[in-house]
């Protein structure tokens, strides 16, 4: 089985583009599966399996200013030419087609256009499916009846100051009628705001995301944190994100709730952009790692906190909160998207309503103050997350793929 898993970038472009190279390369392992991860941008170092769709850099800029131009007419991603690059680059015919992280990579109407040739299947990292663009719509819900006055135009991955919003959702809408694309989500709660969107009249399949948990597991935090610099006897409040300054990952709630501690902890940041915190926290001892792009060293920092600071305010099935879970470091967290189907409060973690600092503050004094049921939610976190082992997930794939691939061949 040939399969083309299409995204907007290498790992390094957030936790949808993390799942697609995960997804490769353990679908890759499969006796008698060839997988290809075709991105925008392939990075510096590409692997084997990575694809380029723009098939060169001239191709790539030419790519980028039909998004510029698509953006300017306040139709983005939709008047963008990948399709006719794609099928001129592609070496191979697919029995599969799997979309992930689209937005600003891939046009709706080329999707469209595969869609009605061969099997297509497409998981939703975001909200950015079945809205008119924006990733999350947070507090709106204008997305239920129809997209219009959207209050993203300028943010990400719109762009643009012309609200054709309703059109772009009605052009979706129509698309997911047409039954020739099988939605995915990782968790239930993606799920429901699919569902909420009356875009679909079955639920979408729910797949949640999976993580190396050989490579992502307890270490001695000992001897890890002599390894990697950090004090031995400080508690440890790690902060970890792609990027730090994105407003949907809480980084001020996490300001405020540290700044409101009343015990001594030490901050480390793991991401981009860490010292935007870092700089916010006065008299407080911290350490900004910066983005760690070797998955075992990054499990190390993992294993080594005592305790994981999580305010998202909206989330689907977060790749972070999986792997310090399985590294046996537990979540003071946001009740926000997803969380909730992996954090269960004061057994895995701590867990309160969106935007109480108060509450996180309580949480991590808590942790501080009780050693012996933070190593207890360690351990029943290790557990949950053992659940979406590598196995797991690439099973559930390919069984999604075979069915998806045999309905195909039916009509």
């Amino acid at each position: 089985m040939k399969i083309a898993l299409i995204s907007r970038s290498i790992a390094e472009g957030g936790g949808g583009s993390r799942v697609v190279e995960d997804l490769a390369r353990w679908l890759n392992n499969v006796p008698g599966i060839i997988a290809h991860s075709w991105m925008n941008w392939p990075g510096k170092h590409p692997a084997p399996h990575h694809r380029w769709l723009s098939i060169n850099k001239w191709v790539y800029l030419v790519h980028r200013s039909c998004r510029l131009l698509s953006r300017y007419v306040g139709l983005p991603d939709f008047l963008t030419p990948e399709l006719m690059f794609f099928w001129l680059a592609k070496k191979d015919d697919y029995d599969l087609y799997h979309f992930h992280d689209i937005s600003a990579t891939f046009s709706p109407l080329a999707m469209r256009w595969i869609a009605r040739r061969a099997p297509v299947v497409w998981t939703f990292h975001d909200c950015s499916p079945f809205t008119g663009g924006c990733m999350s719509p947070m507090d709106c819900t204008a997305y239920r009846t129809g997209c219009r006055n959207c209050p993203q135009l300028n943010c990400l991955h719109l762009m643009t100051p012309i609200d054709f919003t309703g059109a772009m959702q009605s052009y979706k809408r129509k698309t997911a009628r047409t039954g020739l694309i099988t939605p995915v989500v990782p968790s239930h709660w993606m799920a429901d705001q699919a569902m909420k969107s009356g875009m679909f009249s079955i639920t979408p399949v729910i797949i949640p995301n999976g993580i190396d948990t050989n490579l992502f597991r307890p270490y001695d935090k000992r001897q890890m944190r002599i390894q990697l610099g950090l004090p031995q006897e400080e508690f440890i409040v790690l902060i970890a994100s792609s990027y730090l300054t994105d407003e949907r990952k809480g980084g001020q709630y996490a300001l405020d709730a540290i700044n409101s501690c009343q015990r001594r902890v030490f901050v480390l940041t793991v991401g981009n952009k860490g010292d935007f915190l870092t700089h916010r926290l006065p008299g407080r001892p911290t350490k900004n790692i910066g983005y760690v792009r070797d998955h075992a060293r990054l499990a190390r920092y993992y294993a080594a906190a005592d305790v994981f600071l999580f305010p998202t305010l909206v989330e689907n099935c977060p790749l972070s909160l999986l792997e310090t879970m399985a590294c046996g470091t537990p979540a003071v967290t946001f009740r926000s998207g997803g969380v909730p189907e992996l954090v269960t409060h004061r057994e895995t973690g701590w867990m309160v309503e969106p935007k109480d600092t108060t509450g996180l503050t309580e949480g991590l004094e808590f942790c501080y103050d009780h050693p012996e049921t933070l190593a207890e939610w360690a351990r029943a976190g290790r557990i949950r997350a053992s659940g979406h082992d590598p196995r797991t997930v690439i099973n559930q794939h390919l069984k999604l793929y075979q069915q998806v691939i045999s309905d195909k061949e039916k009509r």
